[in-house]
This record gives C-alpha cells, structure tokens and sequence, in this order.
C-alpha cells in the first residue's frame, strides 16, 4: 500500500514541477524577459534538482527489477559527473577563461561589467589572487587593487619638480602573470631619476576607446607629464565584446568629440552579447558554466581549429588574394566559435595590409580614429603622448609554445613582422606620434639569448624577463625622444 501513496506523490510532485517549468518558459516565450530575467532562476535547473530524486525514490519504491535499476544507475551518473565537476580545477590542463584563475578574496570579484564609466574595469579595494599553471611557474600572486580601481599602491600626490608618466594598457599591463613590482611600471621607475614617477594602469581587453576615456575620466586626475597607451593585435579583432568594434554601440560621446562613459540601455541582459534573455540562452548561459561542458567544448573547438588551420596552410592563407582569404574566413567561421574566430582574425592581421578586407580596414581606421582623438585630448592639455605596440608571442622562435601547440596544434611556426605592425608604424608617423615599437626590440633579445622565455609558455603575456625587457626599451625609447636621460 505505501509502495502506491509513494508513486502517487512523486507522479503528482513530478507533473507539478514539470508544469510549473513549462509555464515559465512559456510566459518568457510569449511575453519576453520575465520571469526568468527578474528572478535569475532557470527552468530546467529546477526540474532536473527535483526530478531526479524522485525518479530515485520512484525507483526504490518500484517492484520492477529495471526500474529500480535504472534510477540507481541514473542517480550513480550523476553522484559521479558531481565528482568530477569538483575535481576538475585540479587535474584540467585546459585554459577555460580569464575568470577561472581568479581565486576571489572575502568573495568579492575583482572586475567590474557593464560600467556606465568605464565599461569594464577593477572594483576599487578589492583583492584576489592568479594561479598559475605549472608550465608558466606555478606561482599563486596576491594582488591588491587600491581605491582608484588600480593595482599597485596608490600615486601620491605630485610633487613639484616631478615628471609624471603614465602607462595605460590592456592586460600586458595588468600583468597578473607576475607580482607587481616586477610588472613593466615598477621596473621602469626603478630605472628612471628619483625625480620621475611611473603610474600604470591596465585591464583585460581594453582598446584605445576604453583607454582613452580612462584617461580622461581618472587618468588626467595623477596629473601626469605623458601617456603612454600600449596596443595589442586584439584591439583590433571583430566580434561584440572586444576591441573597439565591440565597445562603440555602447559608447557615448561629448559635443567636442570625447568619450563620455557608457549606455547599456539597449541590452536586455546582464551579459554582454545577450539581446534578449529568453529561456534557451538563459539556458545554455547556466550550462556553459559548468567545468565539463566548458571542457568538452574546448575540446571540440581545438578539434575544429586543427581540422581547418593547419601549420601546413599557414603560409597559404596568409598569401591568399582578398576574395580568397575572405571566403576562407567565411567557410571556417561559421560556427563563430570565438577561439576559431579569434585566430583568423589574427591570421589577416598578419597579411600584409593591401591584401586587407574592407572590414579589416574600417575596424583598424576606427581606432586609429580613437587614438587621434587621444592625441588631441593630450595635445589640448599639454601632455605629451606616445604609443608601444607589443608583438603576438608567437612572431618569435620558442614563444607561447605550449599555448600554441595546445590551442592549434602548430609546432614551431614563426610569424614574420605583420601587416597591422606596418599599419600602425604608417599611421603614428603620418600623425607625428612616437612609436616605441617592440617587434624589433623582442627580436633582438631572442637573437641574444634564445632560450629565454620572454612570454609564458601557456599564458600569452610578459614573464618576468618580458617585462624587464619591456621596460628596458621604454626607458632608452624616452631617452632618446623625450627625456635627456643616459642611455
């Protein structure tokens, strides 16, 4: 008798709950973003959190052999995917995304999304520490963020007599990768008189629009004698959440032509990317979160990358004619995975520039465009400017070999100088802008000493030695440009 009150409740829990998320994604399907959006809670998580113990209690209270069986073995499934869901940070060799080595502190996550002021940024007096992989050292890096959203101590006040320069960049200037007093700004003030200071300031993925609106917003409050922005191959990918192409729809601008901040207004979601929050990307948005779907969807995209960008069709590819290269790009991209799209991005970037697509050309055009912008800003403020392009690790022998090899299966190809390098030495001199331009400085230590890593082997930013480097050629470019130091 109780063997049938039993599947009595769990039939009826069981239609209640399945109703009930049925009635959920449809009112979401029929009236938009409702009850899911508002309430951040997601259908199918809370069916399968209820269903599957009653299917179990079903099944124990089932006389039927298979039925009792299966619940089991169902049950057993997932105890062990649980398993392995928690283990995987420690046995994964894969590299998931920039937010899995943040180990949060107090938790508080350090960065900031959908900033009306600066878009994305660090929360001010936050903390946290980067694991390293053990191919990049192992090493586990607190870093401290002080009130200005910047890591590092605080600038001082200036003092009189003092000359100011400020570094702004993109995540080669976070560096989390090392601690901070061996990132490019402590080792480049090391360097400089006493009467200099050094103020540095970077973020994953910012671009010259992002940057050059930091700057106005806080930059300009250190009071700093020059700028120097840095620049990546990545300011200028495609794409709706990186480089200036992406940041631009959410951009708002002064009458006189300046960054203003942001407007989210026009997205429906709290993830970028997202324009409308209906159950099936509410959905896929949850699943993506967990450690085994992200791996077996890494491996399929490198699965994906080795089939269609073999170090055999390197050079091919890169010597394409327009159209031909364009339809490459079209017939590999169609899934727009962002790893696959990424990587083509970076292979036209590195054809020369009369073999560029119209796209290609509008997207560099426009932050050339920023940076001009930039420049005026600086010029109208008597500060003085100047820009650093940093190479991609994998334009030099032995650079991000283990990232290279994992990611695309590519053993030991050498990028030669690229087409965006050209592209920027062309506009900084049509511009009158100094360019520090570190292709050839990274050249000529890997010439020197070719078994020093200058990038880490599975992280494509600055080691230790990079940023010695790095700070070494900023120090001489100032001295022979702007500042009578001894060289």
């Amino acid at each position: 008798m109780y063997r049938q009150k039993i599947k009595r409740i769990v039939a009826v829990s069981f239609l209640g709950i399945s109703f009930f998320c049925v009635f959920v994604y449809a009112y979401d399907l029929l009236f938009g973003d409702g009850i899911i959006a508002r309430f951040s809670i997601n259908p199918l998580s809370i069916w399968l959190g209820f269903s599957i113990p009653l299917l179990l209690i079903a099944g124990i209270a089932s006389r039927s052999k298979w039925i009792s069986n299966g619940s089991l073995l169902l049950f057993s499934t997932i105890g062990i995917l649980f398993i392995l869901e928690k283990l995987l940070p420690a046995v994964a060799t894969y590299q998931a995304g920039i937010h899995d080595s943040i180990q949060r502190i107090d938790d508080v996550f350090p960065y900031s999304t959908l900033d009306t002021v600066y878009f994305k940024n660090y929360v001010p007096n936050a903390s946290f520490r980067t694991q390293l992989r053990p191919e990049d050292g192992g090493r586990n890096i607190l870093h401290q963020i002080n009130e200005h959203g910047m890591r590092g101590p605080s600038p001082g006040l200036k003092e009189a007599g003092e000359q100011r320069i400020l570094l702004v960049g993109d995540s080669y200037l976070q560096a989390t990768q090392v601690a901070y007093e061996e990132s490019l700004g402590p080792v480049l003030s090391s360097l400089l008189p006493d009467s200099f200071s050094v103020v540095q300031h970077g973020f994953p993925s910012w671009s010259p629009l992002l940057e050059w609106n930091w700057i106005l917003r806080k930059g300009l409050s250190f009071e700093p004698n020059m700028v120097v922005l840095f620049l990546y191959n990545n300011d200028f990918f495609s794409g709706d959440a990186i480089g200036d192409n992406g940041y631009l729809p959410y951009a708002k601008f002064a009458e006189n032509g300046e960054p203003a901040g942001f407007d989210f207004s026009q997205l429906e979601s709290k993830y970028l990317g997202l324009k409308k929050r209906n159950p099936w990307t509410m959905m896929i948005a949850d699943l993506q979160r967990f450690r085994l779907v992200r791996l077996t969807t890494f491996l399929l995209r490198r699965q994906l990358v080795f089939e269609t960008l073999s170090e055999e069709k390197i050079d091919t590819y890169l010597n394409l004619p327009p159209e031909a290269f364009q339809q490459a790009y079209r017939d590999n991209n169609t899934t727009k995975d962002i790893l696959t799209v990424m990587l083509w991005d970076y292979l036209a970037l590195m054809r020369d520039t009369s073999q560029w697509s119209p796209d290609l050309q509008e997207r560099v055009e426009l932050s050339f465009k920023h940076l001009e912008g930039l420049q005026q800003s600086l010029d109208e403020r008597g500060v003085e400017f100047a820009i650093c392009h940093i190479p991609y690790p994998w334009q030099f022998p032995g650079e991000n070999a283990v990232r290279m090899q994992e990611v695309t299966n590519w053993s030991d190809y050498v990028f030669p100088e690229g087409g965006i390098q050209q592209a920027v030495k062309t506009f900084c001199a049509s511009k009158d802008i100094p360019l520090l331009d570190l292709y050839s400085h990274t050249q000529e230590s890997k010439t020197a000493a070719p078994e020093l890593q200058l990038y880490c082997p599975s992280d494509p930013h600055w080691t230790v030695a990079g940023h010695d480097m790095a700070a070494h050629a900023l120090y001489n470019f100032l001295a022979a440009h702007f500042y009578p130091l001894a060289q």
